[in-house]
């Protein structure tokens, strides 16, 4: 499984687009085995290009041809369904892009204090994530289990049949295990009054614990971020903020800070939860003074985290019992033309 999103660049793309030429001639030729055998070459340099999206500093440009980069993909899986690269893209990309994009528009929306929007957008944003969810759970398999057996025990199964699941995956299995549990907790922060939602936690933390034993630095640390995430919810929730605490500084670690994502979800979720405003203020203002050319090959998740980081650091004195700012900055000012850009 050719599950690295860290390769390719330019000329994957480049050579995508000249495979996509020649798949639709081939396809028009009638013969199955080479349709079949051109939709995998296109899927596989597909991904080997997807590193492009990565990289672009752009935020206006991806969250433009986002939506069309994924149709592109759900039409190529309709052609060639049960490919692996292409439900690994679909699963990865559905769920980057609403955590990415539509989470960002809740948060304007929120800022602008359009609650109807914010409702819309995260009834929405929990749509997508499902549909990541589906994608991934195809991915997970043992030799002995089947994806849609896999599911079942992951979501309504015991806890001693998820703990026998979970042995049998290896680090080659991460990528599926990962995306899928990524998208579940993006299901749960979205609907966290929903006790339903609540209850799924257990089984969220038995999978990203099995994640982390299996490849802690899989995406830059991002399962660390996860878990310190999910581990920093209030105590009335089952939290454990010195765990959720340990996890962050992992996470940091793990790129030598350079993953700004991992920065601002400390001081977004254990900063905040544990009231630590000195700690919120500087993690938010390490993201905001970081270099632009810090991570090439995650521009695109670091600029988010920056531009995130401007507008949360602005919001200390409201968050914090003290009721005190950032004392580095002057609490930021909502950008109204951002809001409406983001709303449209």
């Amino acid at each position: 499984m050719r599950w690295n999103m860290f390769r390719g660049g330019t000329s994957g793309l480049r050579n995508a687009v000249h495979l996509s030429t020649a798949v639709f001639l081939l396809m028009a030729s009638g013969c199955g085995a080479i349709k079949r055998y051109a939709l995998d070459m296109t899927g596989a340099v597909l991904l080997e290009g997807s590193r492009a999206i990565n990289e672009e500093p752009d935020f206006e440009m991806v969250r433009d041809s986002f939506p069309g980069n994924l149709k592109t993909v759900e039409v190529m899986m309709a052609a060639n369904p049960g490919n692996l690269d292409m439900l690994y893209m679909a699963g990865e990309g559905f769920a980057a892009y609403t955590y990415l994009v539509i989470e960002d528009d809740i948060d304007l929306a929120d800022a602008a204090g359009d609650a109807k929007k914010v409702a819309q957008l995260k009834t929405r944003a929990s749509a997508l994530y499902l549909r990541a969810q589906n994608y991934t759970a195809q991915l997970n398999r043992t030799k002995d289990t089947p994806s849609f057996e896999v599911r079942k025990i992951l979501e309504t199964g015991t806890p001693d049949q998820m703990k026998e699941l979970l042995a049998k995956f290896v680090k080659k299995d991460v990528p599926g295990l990962f995306w899928y549990t990524f998208s579940w907790v993006g299901q749960v922060n979205l609907d966290q009054s929903n006790p339903a939602r609540i209850s799924d936690l257990p089984r969220i933390e038995a999978l990203i614990n099995r994640i982390i034993e299996l490849d802690p630095l899989y995406y830059h640390g991002l399962p660390m971020i996860i878990a310190g995430s999910v581990y920093s919810r209030g105590a009335l929730f089952g939290g454990d903020l010195p765990r959720g605490n340990t996890y962050f500084e992992r996470g940091v670690q793990a790129s030598d800070g350079k993953f700004l994502i991992a920065k601002f979800n400390w001081a977004r979720y254990y900063a905040l939860q544990a009231q630590d405003r000195a700690l919120y203020c500087r993690l938010l203002q390490e993201v905001i003074d970081a270099p632009s050319d810090l991570l090439l090959e995650q521009q695109m998740m670091n600029n988010v985290s920056r531009r995130w980081a401007s507008r949360w650091i602005g919001r200390a004195a409201s968050l914090f019992e003290d009721g005190q700012g950032c004392a580095t900055q002057a609490p930021a000012k909502i950008d109204l033309e951002e809001v409406n850009d983001g709303l449209l």
